[in-house]
């Protein structure tokens, strides 16, 4: 029986989510107090916008990559999951891409930008390729706990005299 694919969206999709806006939160807190934000005043800074506007370009972030995970589901064809190549690019492709795009798209020519990013992607990038190594683990585990041979207690085809 394939692994249950839902436990690998949470972890590939769901899990780094929440993650990415802890870790963003994380990141304004310190940038207020310690990082480069300290020396702007609250009015300077827009009141809350900023920090509103980058926790929603997390979360959104987040659910855009989320929706590109979906296609991870066609592991549950056998034709997919048995080929290792095509098993991949259904489970990583979108989203490496879309995490290609924000990496050449965000002009990240400050130490505090590159931090911000790196709360965003950081967390798919690591998470895309250890849920799709385990799957895969699991998946082989799987295979090779099934029986390749009949029982003997069954016949071998059907209305054949049993031994």
């Amino acid at each position: 029986m394939p692994p249950k694919l839902w436990k690998y969206y949470l972890q590939a999709a769901l899990y780094p989510l929440i993650f990415s806006l802890l870790a963003t939160t994380g990141w304004l807190l310190y940038d207020h107090r310690w990082g480069s934000l300290s020396n702007f005043t609250h009015e300077q800074l827009g009141g809350d916008q900023l920090d509103l506007t980058l926790i929603l370009l997390s979360l959104g972030n987040g659910l855009v990559l989320a929706a590109l995970t979906t296609p991870l589901y066609f592991n549950a064809s056998a034709k997919i999951r048995n080929n290792p190549l095509v098993s991949l690019l259904s489970w990583s492709l979108l989203p490496m891409l879309w995490l290609l795009y924000i990496g050449t798209y965000v002009d990240a020519d400050d130490l505090e930008t590159i931090a911000l990013l790196l709360t965003v992607t950081l967390p798919y990038l690591i998470a895309h390729p250890w849920t799709f190594s385990r799957y895969r683990r699991e998946l082989s585990d799987s295979r090779a706990a099934a029986p390749t041979h009949p029982s003997p207690s069954l016949p071998a085809t059907p209305g054949a005299p049993e031994h």
